[in-house]
């Protein structure tokens, strides 16, 4: 009957009563459910389903890697649908040559915020990269019309 962020501290805390990170224990726990069977490696075990397929009780323990999660629950298939519009909206036409300058401040906070989901959260806070995508797809729009208006 915990809170579910008091039940994740009981988790990560070792009885001796020191601070130890389960990170890495985790960290390989999502891989072999990933690479279970070549189903759960291509589709992956299904949305949520991480802690109870790993053997981590009920719901709210996930892996503390965005990647590793969107690998175990997701699979290879989800793993590239989910961050292709991420991947797609870096990419610029060369055919564009309008001026970019909110493109390296938006690269920065991406690079910036994928760095630190590697250690810490989840799917369900993973909404900035979406911004993101988003930004930069605005932009691209935007250059692509300035462009066409030329």
């Amino acid at each position: 009957n915990l809170p579910l962020g008091i039940r994740r501290l009981i988790l990560l805390v070792e009885p001796g009563g020191l601070l130890r990170s389960k990170r890495l224990e985790l960290w390989k726990d999502a891989l072999c459910v990933w690479l279970t069977s070549p189903a759960t490696t291509l589709f992956g075990v299904g949305p949520q389903k991480f802690p109870s397929t790993a053997g981590h009780g009920g719901a709210g323990m996930y892996p503390h890697n965005f990647l590793l999660e969107l690998l175990a629950e997701y699979g290879l298939l989800g793993f590239l649908l989910f961050l292709l519009p991420v991947a797609l909206s870096l990419v610029q036409p060369r055919d564009i040559k309008a001026p970019r300058p909110a493109r390296p401040v938006a690269l920065y906070f991406l690079i910036y915020y994928a760095s630190g989901m590697q250690f810490m959260g989840g799917l369900n806070s993973i909404w900035p990269l979406w911004f993101i995508a988003g930004w930069l797809a605005a932009e691209r729009s935007s250059a692509q019309s300035m462009q066409g208006e030329s």
